[in-house]
């Protein structure tokens, strides 16, 4: 059955606010809202999303400040920020948030934040006051 103009425009206004005016996000939302229900046919169904809970203390807040100004490092270019403070409190947690997925590693062998978060860790960090990041 066709999708009405009213829901469809109730749609589309749903993943904008969910994705806060991104366009990057808002495209990765539709297309995770879109499923082949039959041959010709699709199944739309927006799916909520969760933001990332404030979860900065001082140290991750540097950490990932840091990372997120440089969009890619390496532990060797984190170890000469830091200084000898890297192996003992650092280190571990990068360690940590690359567990998490927070950070991964690209091609290169280079820490990043993960791709999927990115807009989020920004928001967080803006709100800490750790970077200026543009917030809608």
């Amino acid at each position: 059955k066709p999708i009405s103009d009213e829901t469809m425009k109730r749609f589309i206004r749903r993943i904008y606010l969910q994705s806060k005016g991104n366009i990057g996000d808002a495209l990765n939302l539709w297309a995770s809202a879109i499923a082949k229900e039959k041959k010709d046919e699709v199944q739309f169904a927006c799916p909520y999303r969760w933001g990332l809970p404030d979860f900065l203390d001082h140290d991750n807040g540097l950490l990932l400040a840091s990372i997120f100004k440089s969009k890619a490092t390496t532990e060797y270019q984190l170890r000469k920020r830091f200084g000898p403070a890297f192996s003992t409190r650092y280190s571990p947690v990068v360690r940590r948030l690359a567990h998490l997925g927070v950070l991964v590693r690209n091609q290169k062998g280079m820490l990043e934040p993960n791709e999927l978060m990115v807009n989020d860790l920004g928001r967080i960090l803006h709100a800490n006051n750790l970077i200026k990041y543009i917030v809608k």
